[in-house]
């Protein structure tokens, strides 16, 4: 064990400084950063070489409606310090846009300047966790949106999208994890999550025209479910392939679009059996080995 003085730097900082053999060992120099971990009564440092990406970007002349865009896309590369200058009114936003992204605080800021870094470097949830949130959010937009068409709440219908927004902070994790490199099969999985968020995005266009027309029959209702359980069906086909159940999967999908050929929603059962047929044939790719 090695032991250091704690040093103080000034009224509020304290220091201790890092052994030079550990330094040397992790190739640890001036400027970089170190994840530290609280943990009770002992702090966890660990280098971050392995993830930790640093950026800097101006983004003044950027519209104040792209601004949610660019963080996303920082975001999703995996970068875990980001620096950016600003306008006024943007940082004002930013306040705002940080919160929709795990793990993501603001460390440091100026009128027009603001530094962003992680909490840590390892994601709060591992991949496969975070596919399965978004495969329960997205039952769970089905399952409320079928409550509300039941009790005719057409206005809390109209606004369903709303639940989709915490589905694309799932979404985005999913795409930093893609972009650790530390993820199999990458550019397969990255078709796979995006065809989650397009289907997610169609249920939610679907379910604000039944607002609209304040109209949801019986074949309508038995449908919706049946897309349900064909969505549901594909994660337990990711989960455990076979030949039967693909061909069982694709029989099931087929005649949830003959039963609904004569509804006034057909088109929007069209796109959303036809979101499952990508996914399925994303789920082939990654078990190219059966």
């Amino acid at each position: 064990m090695v032991y250091r003085r704690v040093i103080q730097l000034s009224p509020t900082t304290k220091v201790v400084s890092l052994p030079s053999r550990w330094l040397s060992a992790n190739k640890v120099k001036k400027g970089d950063y170190v994840n530290i971990e609280d943990s009770g009564n002992k702090i966890i440092i660990e280098t971050t070489k392995s993830g930790n990406k640093s950026m800097s970007s101006d983004l003044t002349s950027l519209r104040d409606t792209l601004l949610w865009t660019a963080i996303d896309s920082f975001y999703m590369l995996g970068y875990s310090h980001i620096e950016l200058k600003l306008t006024v009114e943007q940082k004002k936003l930013m306040n705002k846009i940080v919160k929709y992204f795990p793990m993501l605080m603001i460390a440091s800021e100026t009128k027009t300047a603001l530094e962003l870094n992680t909490v840590s470097d390892n994601l709060d949830m591992d991949f496969d966790k975070t596919i399965q949130h978004v495969r329960h959010i997205t039952n769970n937009i089905v399952d409320e949106a079928l409550s509300l068409i039941e009790i005719k709440d057409w206005e809390t219908l109209a606004k369903i999208k709303k639940m989709d927004y915490d589905l694309n902070i799932y979404i985005s994790v999913c795409f930093r994890h893609l972009n650790s490199g530390k993820i199999a099969n990458a550019i397969s999985w990255a078709q796979f999550v995006k065809m989650l968020e397009l289907y997610s995005d169609r249920l939610c266009i679907m379910f604000k025209q039944i607002a609209d027309s304040k109209s949801c029959g019986k074949i309508d209702i038995d449908a919706i479910k049946r897309i349900r359980n064909l969505y549901d069906d594909s994660f337990k086909l990711l989960d455990k392939f076979t030949i039967q159940k693909a061909n069982e999967h694709e029989e099931d999908r087929r005649l949830v679009r003959l039963s609904s050929e004569k509804s006034s929603l057909y088109n929007h059962f069209y796109e959303l059996t036809q979101s499952i047929y990508d996914i399925h044939e994303i789920i082939f790719q990654l078990h190219h080995d059966i």
